[in-house]
């Protein structure tokens, strides 16, 4: 009974998150209303990466936590994300020019994709210059530990990042949609 409340409130918060974001043209996603942004290639991030990453995600009232798994590389991006049980939610690769979804639970609704899930993974975690030349409708403001995306003079994402990022805690807000994701990440050898 538990296990199902759990997966239904998932299912719910995620609904809820996609509902507020217009389809996309699978290179491009909606960050907030009214900025959307390119996705930057793989190498652009500069550098491999393989983390593991604990994510809880708020959103009216509602809280889920899911783990995910990123490796990088100057080819691809593979993602990983699996529920609190270990079943497995959505595998995503971005190769630099096309979005392939080669696994997705069967239940999470049509409309649920990986475009907004790798935005968040971007503006986290890509360089500042790579984010800012697929930035449209927006500007990137970033500070000691902070990055800001803001449209017409208000800020409608916030970032707070420990460290690099791939280990240590950031923390997304987006004002406009209102959720926010708490990410505890680890980089680990590959």
């Amino acid at each position: 009974m538990r296990a199902t409340g759990i997966l239904c409130g998932l299912l719910l918060l995620l609904v809820q998150a996609c509902a507020a974001s217009p389809p996309t043209d699978g290179a491009k996603a909606f960050v907030a209303a009214g900025v959307v942004l390119a996705r930057p290639s793989p190498a652009s991030l500069g550098r491999s990466v393989e983390a593991v990453q604990l994510i809880t995600a708020r959103r009216g009232g509602e809280t889920q936590t899911f783990e995910a798994r990123l490796s990088v590389s100057a080819e691809a991006l593979l993602l990983v994300a699996n529920d609190a049980f270990g079943q497995r939610l959505l595998t995503l690769r971005w190769d630099g020019r096309n979005l392939v979804e080669t696994d997705r639970a069967g239940w999470l609704p049509e409309r649920i994709t990986g475009d907004n899930i790798l935005a968040d993974v971007f503006l986290v975690h890509w360089p500042r210059e790579a984010l800012q030349a697929g930035l449209q409708g927006a500007e990137l403001r970033e500070t000691d530990g902070t990055r800001s995306v803001f449209r017409d003079g208000r800020e409608v994402i916030r970032i707070t990042r420990s460290g690099d990022g791939w280990s240590g805690e950031s923390r997304l807000e987006n004002r406009d949609w209102h959720y926010e994701l708490l990410i505890r990440s680890a980089e680990i050898a590959p």
